[in-house]
């Protein structure tokens, strides 16, 4: 279930205090890759166990956060780790506007 459009505006990255959007399929793919493989960290150096069905990223591209259910599970230790080559290896989120 996607985040509602009106909490989507006012959802701040709490590590960055950058602004949130929904992942892309291809960006949610490479995560899930990475969970499968056992190579996705949680900001206070947890692996992520599961794959993400839905999710958040930072526009700064540091961090991303599962949504669970329509909510976003946005504590700052469950923050993950986007690793810097991700986001060069997929295609760019759909302009807005």
């Amino acid at each position: 279930m996607p985040v509602a459009e009106d909490l989507l505006a006012i959802l701040r990255c709490p590590l960055t205090r950058a602004p949130v959007r929904p992942l892309t399929p291809d960006e949610l793919a490479a995560l899930n890759g990475l969970v499968e493989g056992q190579e996705l960290l949680h900001a206070d150096g947890s692996p992520v166990a599961d794959p993400l069905a839905d999710g958040l990223i930072a526009e700064d591209g540091g961090f991303a956060y599962l949504v669970d259910d329509g909510l976003p599970v946005m504590l700052p230790g469950l923050a993950i780790v986007v690793p810097g080559d991700l986001l060069a290896q997929t295609e760019p989120p759909p302009e807005v506007g």
